[in-house]
């Protein structure tokens, strides 16, 4: 789920305008010369009434010359990163913001902007740790607590963002943001009513506000509206204010409202609108990441450099508390989200839904053009090492896997197989497929928060390109020697799901529960942030099959790069 920077800009003043004695008083303490300065002095009084004001333009410039001065003092940075943001220059900001941090590490203005930044970076495990920080130096700071939220949905807490969004609202009545979170929250999760109350609420104090629009709209294509929904989204859209991610959302609702009504053509218009808008924001960081060719560059380099008769007979590897390690993956929207809801019903099963744990390793055999050679030499030492790095991770995410049989949901974890097969020898993977043009189409059409790996779907040339590469990554990797994987389609699993689910069962070592059947029971409770919860709110459907047919003509173009795997898979 995106969460956008709506409110940024106004928890990025509110330290400046609510504490600017408490932070100038910091810039005097940490520069120790503005007593007996008058012409500091004078320069400080200055930036203050600059900022009384609300003037950030001449408050940006004032600092900026005191820089050029030769001063370095929190504010002074803080106010330089708040234009490079504005800018579009969002490293060069997030380095003025970890030296502001630096100097002043317990100031909770300098604290919520660094988070800000982090997020702008995608590094929300340790916006969480700034924001977390600045709520606990001040606990009525709703603005912190509210983006607190925000990186917390971004790394699929949901529960915890809800109790953030919360404490932040009953901080402030006149808040609108985190109403308007909890009210997309709400509608996500099927409790309409509360989705209404809380956009009610949000739009009393700021009539447009993105994300209670939006959740509005998600309530009335639930209730079978199309057409209400695209008059609020239109309308929405005439915001001349709305940024980047509130466009790319907004108007990807606008295609699911135009789809609704059978207006394929429109719908698919607004898609690549949609998509079109956060590729043009992020162009800059991703566009030539090279992430097509490292995948490419892994396969080569595996098929070249390892062993067919490896041995597989390692050393004990699974956490001793696990009972069973298991890792799910496949292409994104092929069906992965299903059946890690599905494993989650059995009371012996724990699942972790798409948190990065093979950091360590990726970083170390994945990330570097001889890693794999290494990877294949590695001492048991190093491999242990890796593996003692990825159960940190998981417990880092609460997660209790005592017993248990524990299911890491990851759909990229494909293209790392070869590091799953050296680090977890004992581990079973669960691969899934779906109709390609189904897999493609729904890449494209639904929205995903950006890394280097969905930026590749927001154009579908790039997308099949990148689905083919992945593909073709899988396809070597799995026969690796003794490497136990089960593959099904998720059509037939939707198809005939008592045989198929069994079979998993089968594999896994569990037991059958009828409970399994209810495959939308966590996602009614909201503890699903994948663009899937929605799906999964109506139970097992056939309603997602075969949806490219809808839009055969403006995907015929992109098929050829689909082929192989449409008869590889048996789909006609």
């Amino acid at each position: 789920m995106i969460m956008g920077f709506a409110v940024a800009r106004r928890a990025r003043l509110t330290p400046f305008f609510q504490q600017r004695k408490q932070i100038m008083t910091a810039e005097s303490d940490q520069d120790g010369k503005n007593e007996g300065d008058p012409g500091r002095q004078a320069a400080s009084a200055r930036l203050e009434l600059a900022l009384a004001a609300g003037d950030m333009t001449a408050a940006v410039a004032l600092a900026e010359e005191r820089l050029a001065q030769g001063e370095r003092t929190p504010l002074l940075l803080n106010l330089r990163a708040f234009k490079a943001e504005a800018e579009g220059r969002w490293a060069d900001a997030l380095l003025d913001l970890r030296d502001a941090h630096a100097l002043a590490p317990t100031e909770v203005s300098v604290l919520n902007a660094l988070g800000l930044g982090l997020m702008r970076m995608d590094l929300h495990e340790e916006a969480v740790w700034a924001f977390s920080r600045a709520t606990t130096g001040a606990p009525d700071f709703a603005q912190a607590w509210n983006n607190l939220g925000v990186a917390q949905m971004a790394l699929a807490h949901v529960a915890a963002a809800k109790t953030s969004f919360e404490q932040a609202a009953g901080l402030e009545p006149g808040f609108a943001e985190p109403r308007g979170h909890l009210a997309r929250m709400a509608a996500r999760r099927g409790d309409f009513d509360a989705a209404r109350t809380a956009a009610a609420e949000a739009l009393n104090v700021k009539p447009n506000l993105s994300e209670a629009v939006q959740a509005l709209a998600e309530v009335e294509l639930a209730a079978g509206r199309p057409v209400e929904a695209e008059f609020r989204i239109r309308q929405l859209l005439d915001d001349p204010g709305l940024g980047p991610h509130g466009r790319y959302q907004a108007t990807g609702l606008l295609g699911d409202s135009l789809d609704r009504q059978r207006r394929y053509p429109e719908a698919f218009a607004a898609y690549s609108a949609a998509n079109k808008t956060l590729r043009n924001a992020y162009a800059a960081r991703f566009e030539h990441g090279g992430l097509l060719e490292l995948i490419e560059g892994l396969r080569r380099n595996f098929q070249q450099t390892w062993p067919r008769d490896m041995p597989r007979d390692r050393p004990e590897s699974r956490s001793d508390a696990a009972r069973q390690h298991v890792f799910l993956i496949g292409f994104m929207r092929s069906g992965t989200t299903l059946i890690e809801q599905v494993l989650a019903a059995q009371p012996d099963a724990v699942t972790m839904e798409e948190k990065e744990a093979l950091n360590a390793g990726v970083m170390e055999f994945l990330s570097r053009p001889d890693g794999m050679a290494r990877l294949v030499t590695a001492e048991e030492q190093t491999l242990d090492h890796n593996r003692s790095e990825y159960w940190s991770r998981v417990r880092s995410q609460g997660i209790d896997y005592t017993d248990k049989i524990f299911v890491d949901k990851m759909p990229f974890n494909g293209l790392r197989l070869p590091l799953i097969y050296r680090l977890f020898p004992d581990a079973k993977i669960i691969y899934t497929v779906r109709d390609p043009r189904d897999v493609i189409f729904s890449c494209f059409k639904h929205r995903f928060a950006v890394t280097p790996y969905t930026y590749q779907l927001l154009d579908l040339a790039t997308a099949v390109r990148f689905y083919d590469a992945y593909m073709r990554s899988v396809e070597s990797f799995r026969f690796l020697p003794s490497l136990q994987m089960h593959s099904y389609r998720h059509e037939d699993l939707v198809g005939d799901f008592d045989s198929e689910v069994r079979a998993i069962c089968d594999f896994l070592g569990l037991t059958w529960n009828e409970t399994m059947r209810d495959v939308g029971w966590r996602a009614r409770q909201g503890l699903v942030a994948s663009p899937s919860a929605r799906q999964l709110l109506n139970g097992l459907t056939v309603d997602g099959l075969r949806q490219w047919r809808r839009y055969e003509a403006q995907l015929a173009p992109f098929y050829p790069g689909l082929e192989r795997w449409v008869r590889r898979y048996g789909y006609d």
